[in-house]
């Protein structure tokens, strides 16, 4: 298939996506994002509400030049949208549906059995979440699924 056996319709659609880095907040190489950029026409990335990130003057730059849907080329995504907090909701329900399934599989306890020292590794940021989602995520121990 080439691109142009693709009805426009949807290389409309594909064209007109963002790109959401994810799951840090600091973008360090600004190669990776101008790479991006030349097929998404935004990226997104995850910041609280509170927080300004420390970028440097390279990736400031695209916080303030115009893309082509007239906003900044680098943005950040809204957290707390009608759909990010539904979308959240669904899956604290489907976790509480497998709870003991996937505590097994994925707890604290199973995860430093696994990885040792890097269990720590990965971070959770409290004010990237609903409340009730990283409350579930926390609680349990051993067998938590966050910590």
């Amino acid at each position: 298939m080439n691109w142009r056996s693709i009805p426009a319709m949807s290389r409309i659609a594909a064209l007109d996506k963002d790109a959401l880095y994810y799951p840090y907040v600091h973008i360090t190489d600004v190669n990776w994002l101008k790479a991006t950029l030349l097929c998404f026409p935004n990226v997104r990335r995850m910041v609280p509400t509170n927080y300004m990130p420390d970028d440097s003057d390279e990736i400031r730059e695209f916080c303030h030049t115009q893309g082509p849907r007239g906003d900044a080329l680098l943005t950040s995504v809204n957290l707390f949208s009608e759909a990010a907090t539904s979308a959240e909701r669904d899956l604290l329900g489907k976790l509480k549906q497998n709870d003991a399934f996937i505590r097994r599989k994925y707890s604290r306890r199973r995860t430093i059995a696994q990885l040792g020292e890097e269990a720590g590794m990965f971070r959770l940021h409290d004010e990237k979440i609903v409340p009730e989602l990283y409350s579930y995520l926390m609680e349990g121990g051993q067998d938590s699924l966050a910590w």
